[in-house]
């Protein structure tokens, strides 16, 4: 978006290929030259302006993209996350001494090392037991805190791992309207689920463009 003392300018790309924004100074740094590249897909581009009023120009974008959700008030505080391992006892000393010191954090991450095998929807077992678990929620919660554990697109491929179970007893198996769930990502062959590696190891994906999944 651009701003003067009488106009407001913007483009709205609207690609989600991996894109590129370069800026750069031109004619003896008289001009500022813009440039966009997209990887792939369509072009498609909007160019929007208004009066000297920035505010009526996003107005404009958000009418052209839709409004945004206002988010959950605790969001908008302080977070406190760290990628670190961590268990039950020290979330509860953390919770302990922000409020000791005063210091106004509304929420709690769990990085993905709180995890059992770093597959998500499980807590390492070891490190959170029952009874911990229990005592933390508890702490955190009478403080007015919250807790926000991390979920990630890949899924732990192991048949002890009830997410990835369930969805392979999906795969492939049709709804009653007569629609393929295919819950994961499939291969280039597009008969079985897709396989990589990553934070868990052997990893598939869960397929978010497919309202079944």
């Amino acid at each position: 978006m651009g701003h003067s003392a009488h106009t407001d300018a913007a483009v709205a790309w609207m690609n989600s290929a991996e894109t590129f924004a370069f800026i750069n100074n031109a004619h003896l740094g008289k001009r500022t030259n813009n440039a966009f590249i997209s990887e792939g897909n369509a072009l498609e581009f909007y160019l929007l302006g208004a009066e000297a009023s920035p505010k009526h120009l996003q107005k404009k974008l958000a009418e052209l993209t839709g409004y945004a959700p206002m988010p959950p008030i605790h969001s908008l505080g302080y977070n406190f996350a760290k990628y670190e391992k961590t268990d039950a006892d020290m979330m509860i000393a953390r919770n302990h001494d922000f409020s000791k010191y005063g210091f106004p954090v509304d929420v709690f991450w769990f990085d993905i090392m709180h995890a059992e095998h770093k597959q998500y929807t499980e807590f390492d077992y070891k490190n959170f037991t029952q009874e911990k678990l229990m005592h933390m929620n508890e702490a955190v919660h009478d403080s007015g805190r919250r807790f926000v554990a991390i979920v990630d697109p890949h899924i732990r491929a192991d048949e002890a791992y009830h997410v990835y179970k369930e969805g392979m007893d999906l795969q492939g198996k049709r709804t009653h309207d007569g629609l393929v769930q295919n819950i994961f990502i499939r291969d280039k062959a597009a008969k079985e689920p897709f396989h990589g590696w990553s934070w868990p190891g052997d990893s598939v994906w869960l397929d978010f463009l497919n309202e079944q999944a």
